[in-house]
């Protein structure tokens, strides 16, 4: 299907005549400088992603009929999981910093209760008291996340709500507070234990240890841990890299386990313009209770904690959320990701390397990888072949064309070149443009072959097919069959499992949970199965 990036990028190719100027693959760095040297395509790309509409909810008038009508569906006691699914559109649609947003989260956390699912009705208090929400109604949040707390058995979180009740309550008359308490329908119990602890400070720690017992963990079973054969990669001038067994593998047993160096989003095109599917982008939990980025209020995060560890990488994406610029540009948008998963662990420790320009960077970082890459795990996804020799020319130059729009991106829409730290004492800022496109585009060229499309399924919204109890998650007797569908989720790189991948008999299959890839014996793998080829090796080639 096309879309603009597509028609950019043909307008572009027959305007300079691409495919005659870089004529054939040779090289990342030499295709990459062939298209820099043409300073009109540097100014098309950024014109092109400047020109990009922003998709980033701004409208609180919208927030506010969202969250209405999740209102209004609560009130009705119909059902809590469509009320859900509104609050969770005041939220996507809710201006960033807005009382809009704050409200939303807010009466989120209700519904998010009656379902039992405190956790995320703490974290929706929390983002309401952290925002624009209306002083005078805060004790209400309060009680709100108080009562969470003591669902969850949250010391640390129960405190923090106390300490928040008694500074407001040094505000205002306590009377008061009793008037709202009741008219919000809070628990008499909690707020007789919340009461008592508030106003006996001194007893605290000792009335919280008995609020709260705290349960001893039991340690972990071995039971449950799965057994694999011994592999070894292997390579020869005929097959390439391979992994051999060194046991027998009966059908249906496990081999390996791996898990994504990287992995992005698969964006559903039924639902781009409202809200982004509801699967976390640091974990890979899916089916999540969402909280969106609250700068680009589109990438997705199964809770605040995921999303500030992914912050670090993500302030890199966020620009781009913000025009939907992923969603444009497919598979390469992995491409992205695993150069900045990357970045950091492959460019360290540079101070061998004196007088370095693109082409030296790119030799070091593809010999270390070659030489360690089983001492970190970007290593693996780097020496993966790329294939930019075997492919199509015009496919190549499409594929350069996208690495280099991506690279003017990190230039002028985020700050990535401006901390480099130390890095520019090895080479210049223009050979780290160089380099940082020419990897993107390795990167793209391997996914061609190598990237793996990982599917779950989809729960589907309560307004299109309520399938759940009105009490809790659980779906209702006779609904399973309505209930899920299953869906690409996310594409990932598993470096380990794709040399499994390049067979024209294949013997097993591939299964993934979340980020987690599995690949299983899909038939009887004997050890010396190959005896016929070479007499003494006892060993199967699996593929």
């Amino acid at each position: 299907m096309e879309n603009g990036w597509d028609v950019t990028v043909a307008k572009i190719v027959r305007k300079y005549n691409l495919t005659e100027v870089v004529k054939q693959y040779s090289g990342e760095i030499d295709t990459i400088r062939k298209l820099d040297a043409i300073p009109d395509i540097r100014k098309l790309c950024r014109s092109w992603i400047k020109k990009l509409p922003a998709v980033r909810g701004n409208d609180e008038e919208k927030s506010h009929l969202y969250r209405e009508n999740g209102n209004e569906i609560f009130r009705s006691r119909k059902s809590p999981h469509v009320a859900l699914e509104a609050y969770s559109k005041a939220i996507f649609a809710a201006p960033r910093g807005s009382p809009a947003l704050a409200l939303a989260h807010a009466n989120r956390a209700i519904v998010l209760m009656s379902l039992k699912r405190h956790r995320e009705a703490y974290e929706d208090c929390q983002l309401a008291l952290d925002g624009a929400y209306p002083a005078e109604n805060r004790l209400r949040v309060l009680f709100r996340q108080a009562e969470c707390a003591l669902q969850m058995r949250d010391r640390e979180g129960l405190e923090r709500a106390l300490e928040g009740i008694e500074k407001f309550s040094e505000e205002q008359d306590l009377a008061s507070f009793e008037e709202e308490r009741c008219e919000s329908r809070w628990d008499e119990r909690l707020m007789s234990d919340i009461y008592k602890v508030s106003v006996f400070p001194d007893k605290r720690l000792q009335q919280l240890a008995e609020m709260i017992a705290l349960s001893e963990i039991p340690p972990e079973s071995d039971d449950g841990l799965l057994s694999f054969p011994e592999l070894e990669e292997k390579s020869d001038t005929v097959h390439g890299r391979f992994i051999v067994t060194k046991n027998e593998i009966k059908a249906d047993e496990p081999i390996v386990q791996e898990k994504a160096v990287s992995f992005v989003p698969v964006y559903d095109p039924r639902g781009h313009s409202e809200i982004p599917p509801f699967d976390c982008q640091f974990c890979g939990e899916v089916n999540i209770i969402p909280f969106p980025c609250p700068s680009c209020g589109r990438a997705c995060y199964c809770s605040v904690a995921c999303c500030k560890e992914h912050s670090e990488l993500h302030r890199y994406e966020c620009p781009g959320y913000e025009k939907h610029l992923w969603y444009l540009i497919g598979i390469a948008h992995l491409g992205m990701r695993s150069f900045l998963d990357g970045f950091a662990s492959s460019t360290h420790n540079l101070e061998e390397l004196k007088e370095c320009n693109a082409e030296k960077m790119f030799q070091y970082v593809s010999d270390k990888a070659e030489m360690q890459y089983k001492a970190y795990p970007y290593g693996k996804v780097f020496r993966l072949v790329a294939n930019l020799d075997k492919m199509l020319l015009s496919d190549m130059v499409q594929y350069a064309l996208t690495a280099y729009m991506l690279t003017i991106y990190l230039s002028d829409f985020t700050q990535f070149f401006n901390e480099l730290g130390d890095r520019p004492a090895v080479m210049p800022k223009e050979d780290w443009f160089l380099y940082s496109s020419a990897v993107i585009l390795r990167h793209i060229g391997q996914l061609v072959c190598n990237g793996h499309a990982i599917s779950e399924l989809r729960v589907c919204t309560a307004s299109e097919n309520n399938c759940l109890e009105a009490d809790s998650f659980n779906i209702k007797a006779g609904f399973l069959h309505r209930c899920f569908e299953s869906t690409r989720v996310f594409t990932g790189i598993f470096p380990q499992i794709s040399m499994f991948n390049h067979s024209c008999d294949p013997n097993i299959r591939n299964c993934f949970t979340q980020t987690i890839g599995g690949v299983e014996s899909d038939g009887l793998c004997r050890f010396g199965a190959m005896r016929a080829e070479v007499r003494k090796r006892k060993e199967r080639r699996i593929s």
